[in-house]
């Protein structure tokens, strides 16, 4: 059981409002985008779910007892070293999901503080007969292409709840875990505490929010100002910007991607 009282705060927003929520759920989250199964990026993230709000939050420092850093170096599958920064902030990312109006809003690291809305995504699941336990948990076995790349997710019709980590939803049962299929992105169940009688914070969504669209475009932008650092540290890629290089570049820097 969590005996400490656990709020998030989102400092940037001016406004916020407490909601009670009923359940709580705590992950592991694993980010080794173009180096499968590295384990370069481990953060704590948790779940909570009210009535009206669903609230995903990762890198955060409050999570990290204070704050985290990782500096790593890799080596890929011809044996080129690589290295790799990452860090919890006092915002972290987030997903709030509005189960009122079915809206899912987020943010994303750019140069600057990028906060996007968009439709809850609709994820086509493959809804398997394959059952297993997860610390005790029944959970049931679903696979899906979502957003370039393809996902098992193990859920729980103990609690029907059609959330879970992240933007994946969908279900009809909370996802305890899941995982893509080339071990870059894995949310790994830690426990659970249902119902949760404490108090979270989640902000005030009314405010002006970037739409997903503009969201993309800003991601094509960071890929540009990513390969034009590239090619002033004189690493190996495409000098002229080609689509190869666009494509490599978005599977190393981004969840989600669409080729």
């Amino acid at each position: 059981m969590i005996k400490k009282i656990f709020i998030i705060k989102i400092l940037f927003f001016s406004t916020i409002i407490n909601s009670q929520t009923n359940l709580l759920v705590k992950y592991t989250e694993v980010i080794s985008l173009g180096a499968p199964s590295v384990n370069l990026k481990t953060y704590n993230a948790s779940l909570f779910v009210s009535n009206d709000f669903g609230l995903y939050v990762t890198k955060i420092d409050s999570l990290e007892n204070g704050g985290k850093t990782i500096t790593k170096t890799y080596k890929d599958k011809n044996g080129k070293l690589f290295g790799i920064r990452d860090f919890s902030s006092k915002d972290g990312l987030y997903q709030i999901t509005n189960r009122s109006n079915d809206t899912l809003y987020s943010n994303a690291r750019f140069n600057n503080k990028f906060m996007y809305k968009e439709v809850v995504p609709k994820i086509d699941w493959e809804i398997t007969n394959e059952i297993k336990k997860i610390e005790g948990i029944e959970v049931q076995k679903a696979k899906a292409l979502f957003r370039g790349r393809y996902y098992i997710a193990w859920f729980t019709k103990e609690i029907p709840v059609a959330l879970g980590p992240w933007k994946l939803n969908g279900l009809p049962g909370l996802i305890i875990e899941a995982y893509d299929s080339n071990n870059e992105v894995l949310f790994l169940f830690k426990k659970i505490e249902y119902p949760y009688k404490k108090t979270f914070i989640t902000p005030n969504l009314k405010r002006e929010w970037y739409n997903y669209e503009e969201f993309i475009k800003e991601k094509e932008n960071q890929i540009q100002r990513n390969l034009k650092y590239s090619r002033a540290i004189g690493q190996h890629l495409d000098s002229k910007g080609s689509e190869t290089a666009i494509i490599k570049l978005r599977k190393k820097s981004f969840i989600e991607y669409v080729d």
